[in-house]
Formats: structure tokens, C-alpha cells, sequence
């Protein structure tokens, strides 16, 4: 397997999103990373809640987008802009309320920037498929943060015509 950064935060140094692609060439989102330190104890280093919480419930929590892949497919002989079906971000634990903040991407529309629901677009030329790794970041009334990612494949499948085909 092989390892890549596939999104970072505006400044470009905080990773937003990792990816690694198996054997079959796919690419499989990873939501945490865990080390061992000297004493051979586990600990988070990137990814699912950070921050501590105190009192009235809070302390860690966690974050996924259900589902995490969306697609959209479309068939033209020009450009077109597709759109992916929705991903609800669910969180379990920290400190309601909770607000949310999707990470654009370059040549990529997210639908809603700081709602759990959204959904994703982007122009694709005929035969072109694109991918891209999306982050929300969500944040509970202490303070407290907890990164959720998903993939986005848009297509345009047109082969050259066919009845129909515009």
C-alpha cells in the first residue's frame, strides 16, 4: 500500500484528509491514526475527536460521514456538471450543539459548507472521471473537534453516441 496526503486545510499544513490505495489501485479513506509511545500505550495522533471536554458530558467524540462515498454519473458529449447524492455527518458523544465546516476543494462545489447534509459537484468532460477526498470539521459546545471524511466520484460516461446521447 501506498500512502498520501489527498487534502490539507488552507494553510496547507494541517492534513484534512489521508488516503491510501491497496492493492487493486483503490483508494480507501483513513479516519485516525494510533502510535504506540515508549511504554507501548496507544495514542491518537490524527484524526476522529480531540480535545478534552470538561464537566456536563463532554470530553471525546467522534464523527463519520454516512455514507462515506457519494457518486454522480451522467452521460453528455460536452461538460457537464454532476452531482453526487447526499452524506449525512453523525456524531456520537461531545456536546450539542454542534456546528459544521466543509473543506472546499479546487474545481469542486460542496451544496452546504456548515450543514451536516450535503452533497458535492463538479464540471467532468465526456469519459472523464474525477475523485476527491472531502472534510468536515465539527465542533461541539466546549470547543471540542472531531474530523469526518468522505469520497466523491463524479463521472461523464459518454462513449462517442448513441441514441439518446446529447
Amino acid at each position: 500500500m501506498s500512502l498520501s496526503i489527498v487534502a490539507a486545510t488552507g494553510d496547507k499544513r494541517a492534513v484534512s484528509a489521508i488516503s491510501v490505495r491497496d492493492e487493486g489501485n483503490i483508494s480507501r479513506l483513513i479516519s485516525e491514526i494510533w502510535v504506540r509511545d515508549e511504554n507501548n500505550v496507544p495514542r491518537q495522533v490524527w484524526g476522529g475527536a480531540s480535545g478534552g471536554g470538561g464537566g456536563g458530558g463532554g470530553g471525546s467524540y467522534t464523527a463519520a460521514a454516512n455514507p462515506s462515498f457519494v457518486s454522480g454519473a451522467g452521460s453528455r458529449k460536452v461538460a457537464l456538471t454532476v452531482y453526487t447524492n447526499q452524506t449525512t455527518i453523525e456524531v456520537a458523544g461531545g456536546v450539542a450543539p454542534y456546528t459544521f465546516q466543509w473543506v472546499t476543494e479546487e474545481g469542486w462545489d460542496v451544496q452546504n459548507l456548515t450543514s451536516a447534509v450535503t452533497s458535492f459537484s463538479s464540471s467532468v468532460a465526456p469519459n472523464e472521471i474525477k475523485t476527491q477526498a472531502f472534510s468536515c470539521t465539527v465542533k461541539d459546545a466546549q470547543g471540542n473537534t472531531a474530523i469526518a471524511t468522505v469520497q466523491a466520484d463524479v463521472s461523464n460516461y459518454y462513449n462517442g453516441g448513441g441514441v439518446g446521447d446529447l
